[in-house]
């Protein structure tokens, strides 16, 4: 079983490299590559090499690399257990004396460090021809928000077929509702403020991904909570692989 389960470690990686992690890949090249030429070429002197080229460089890379850590996760773990159940996947997966709830959680990790390992090469190649980025606190920011979101994403593609759009809609619901519901006067009814504590606490991992890239002192208490959510949705994900059946 456990050889099975190993032979399948390469199909679940290409899977991930050649049909899914290629169109974010694709538009953070578009993106960011645009911009970084027109400033290398279109002037008489190098932008980033200016007084200015550092800020306008961290500019750059905040609004255009860092769209990966969302779009390469999305594409990671949408569809990666419900599409296996809708295309009737599971039926030749299965065949073979594989347990299902192992080969979810290494399709997870596999998928995860390929996603880590490419944030981390995105990030050295736009230090290369921009300024220098840090790639150690980049590969920590997309290890929390893979285990975080990526846990999330591996709980609903469990329980339902409609993994991908509710993931989405949870992480875009959040990231509404949470900022909000900090304010000292609260806009939202009771209802709305009991829902944005229930979701993913994707505003304090922005706040965390934000410290490490500033090298500021990391809030533990918030860490914790994210650490956590993440280790409840994954079990929980867990739970419903090993009881539900995925013929269903």
């Amino acid at each position: 079983m456990q050889q099975n389960l190993v032979a399948y470690g390469r199909y679940q990686l290409t899977d991930y490299l050649l049909q899914k992690a290629w169109l974010p890949l694709l538009l953070i090249a578009l993106m960011a590559g645009v911009p970084v030429y027109v400033a290398i070429h279109a002037g008489a002197q190098n932008q980033f090499l200016t007084p200015n080229g550092p800020q306008f460089a961290t500019a750059l890379f905040n609004g255009t690399i860092t769209l990966f850590l969302p779009l390469g996760l999305f594409f990671a773990v949408a569809g990666t257990i419900s599409g296996d159940r809708i295309k009737g996947y599971y039926r030749f997966l299965f065949s073979k004396p594989v347990n299902v709830v192992n080969y979810y959680v290494q399709q997870f990790v596999l998928s995860g460090v390929a996603y880590v390992v490419i944030y981390a090469v995105i990030v050295w190649i736009f230090g290369l021809f921009t300024v220098h980025q840090s790639v150690h606190r980049a590969v920590e920011n997309a290890l929390l928000t893979y285990f975080l979101m990526g846990s999330v994403g591996l709980f609903l593609g469990a329980l339902t077929r409609s993994d991908g759009v509710l993931l989405g809609g949870v992480w875009a619901l959040a990231l509404l509702l949470q900022p909000l519901a900090i304010l000292p006067t609260n806009p939202l009814p009771y209802w709305a403020t009991v829902l944005a504590k229930v979701l993913p606490p994707v505003l304090k991992l922005d706040a965390i991904r934000t410290q490490i890239y500033t090298i500021q002192p990391v809030d533990t208490h918030d860490l914790w909570i994210v650490l956590a959510y993440g280790a409840v949705m994954f079990a929980a994900g867990l739970i419903v692989l090993r009881r539900a059946p995925l013929a269903r």
